[in-house]
């Protein structure tokens, strides 16, 4: 689409400027888009064409040139940028290759080798260990009986990981109900004990008094 300008404020004819870059903007006959106005100067500034971009330069004029409230030398004209000459306003109408760009698009790469880090989206690390960790899977691919256990799992989890499982684990569990019956008469026995030993020494007191 060939670059225009839209005159969106002051008054000038046409509304609708098409553009043959470069073009100088100025009072004077002799420049491309002429602005009978006072405030504008002979050739007052220029639009070019950059990279694929509009570019505007100020060409030293009294009373200035601006892209949205900021008073310029030489910037980029954004497609939809406004560009204020004198008292009338534009409004840029082009194809910006820069406003093309997927915000949205997701970028997928994978570190180094020296890096266990994978970036998904912009800046979201991901560690390929973990999620390898993380992943269910079996001992031998081709087997499909052959799932690894939780106990397997774990133990693969922590060699990853640099720490080696503990040969024996031991549970504490503090629940009378779950007490053996072994302990539990054990027990009974012993105040059986203690209760006999009592009668004894009363009987030996009564004996002796």
């Amino acid at each position: 689409m060939k670059p225009k300008l839209i005159v969106v404020g002051g008054d000038a004819k046409p509304s609708e400027i098409d553009l043959t870059l470069p073009s100088v903007i100025g009072r004077g006959r002799s420049v491309a888009v002429t602005l009978p106005h006072p405030l504008v100067s002979r050739e007052h500034c220029e639009i070019y064409l950059n990279e694929g971009r509009l570019h505007v330069r100020d060409l030293g004029s009294l009373n200035g040139t601006y892209v949205g409230n900021e008073r310029i030398e030489d910037v980029v004209l954004p497609a939809g940028g406004l560009l204020t000459v004198g008292t009338v306003t534009f409004r840029a109408v082009y194809e910006d290759p820069a406003a093309a760009v997927d915000e949205d698009d997701l970028s997928f790469s994978i570190a180094d080798s020296e890096s266990d880090d994978l970036t998904v989206g912009p800046d979201e690390p991901l560690s390929s260990r973990t999620t390898a960790m993380l992943t269910p899977g079996s001992l031998d691919d081709g087997d499909a009986e052959s799932v690894e256990s939780e106990t397997e799992s774990l133990e693969r989890i922590l060699e990853s990981l640099g720490t080696s499982p503990s040969k024996e684990v031991e549970l504490n569990v503090a629940s009378p109900a779950g007490q053996d019956e072994s302990e539990n008469s054990a027990a009974a026995d012993d105040e059986s004990d203690a209760t006999d030993d009592d009668d004894d020494f009363q009987t030996f007191l009564r004996n002796h008094s």
